[in-house]
């Protein structure tokens, strides 16, 4: 009878032992099918600095249209660039550089 109970004891505790190794399956697999909302206030603050970068590179590039624009120097390049591809009636691959 005792030898019976011992089994019976056993058989309970592996029992147990799978249903908490399946519950813990369970519970696994849905928290990794479980999205998680975004964090709004992250996504603020990313766009704030995307257009804070944008910003900065549009005056950037106003910036260095003034600077050419005003430079004479670069104005003279360019006429020397288009006058000798137009004498060699070759395109001239142009590098531009802005000097400081």
């Amino acid at each position: 009878m005792k030898q019976q109970n011992r089994g019976d004891v056993k058989f309970d505790q592996a029992i147990k032992q799978s249903n908490k190794k399946k519950e813990k399956k369970r519970y696994l697999r849905q928290k990794m099918t479980q999205r998680s909302e975004p964090n709004t206030f992250v996504i603020i603050i990313l766009l704030f600095v995307h257009f804070f970068f944008l910003l900065c590179f549009f005056f950037l590039l106003c910036f260095a249209h003034v600077c050419v624009s005003s430079y004479p120097s670069v104005q003279e390049t360019a006429k020397l660039i288009s006058y000798h591809s137009q004498k060699t009636k070759k395109n001239a691959v142009i590098c531009p550089v802005i000097f400081v």
